[in-house]
């Protein structure tokens, strides 16, 4: 069996990875109430990983830390569910601590990584005009998720491009806040999902 070291607070051997799952209940304990066996779930098991293993036990609630675990939309394929909770989550908790809004000129740095491709939907569909930027590759792919322009960042030279932005959020984490002063509009935010470690604090830049 593959054993993996995460390293993000200590070495700590891992003996099955994985963050996200989607499948069915197969058991429930006794004083469960939400859910029931044969019930589409989809979830995140925190860092206790485990979601590559044919069976993983969690809590029916619990800290967000320790694992989330709900409910499929119906309609939705496990595949389709189980690519939400990291990159979906993570993505809606940026876009709503920067108060994404209908006007606003946004611009995702890494629009398609996974929380990038749900930026980029979540930020059309509460109303802003969204620059993605990515690789040549993936221009026709991020286009078809709402983006307003895209960027092929190895081919045009931004920051510099003289377009100004309200929000710019690096959804992969690879760049700093002095890189994009010049591109904000006074008193926009950049947000990172490195920034603190993900505890989602906006910093802004005027």
């Amino acid at each position: 069996m593959a054993r993996l070291y995460n390293g993000l607070f200590r070495p700590k051997r891992i003996t099955v990875p994985g963050f996200d799952l989607a499948g069915e209940i197969e058991a429930a304990g006794r004083n469960v109430r939400r859910f029931r066996p044969g019930d589409r779930v989809f979830a995140w098991t925190g860092f206790g990983f485990g979601a590559y293993a044919e069976y993983k036990c969690m809590p029916e609630t619990g800290k967000p830390m320790d694992g989330m675990i709900e409910l499929m939309p119906a309609g939705l394929a496990f595949d389709e569910a189980a690519a939400v909770p990291s990159g979906g989550i993570t993505a809606l908790s940026f876009i709503r601590k920067a108060n994404v809004r209908a006007g606003q000129k946004v611009m995702i740095y890494g629009a398609s990584d996974s929380v990038g491709t749900y930026a980029v939907q979540l930020a059309r569909h509460f109303g802003a005009e969204v620059t993605g930027v990515c690789g040549t590759a993936n221009l026709d792919m991020v286009k078809s998720l709402g983006a307003d322009k895209v960027i092929d960042y190895t081919k045009e030279d931004f920051p510099g491009n003289g377009e100004t932005y309200d929000l710019v959020f690096d959804a992969v984490g690879k760049t700093s806040r002095s890189r994009w002063k010049k591109s904000l509009k006074k008193g926009g935010p950049y947000i990172s999902v490195m920034s603190s470690a993900g505890l989602l604090p906006g910093t802004s830049l005027s």
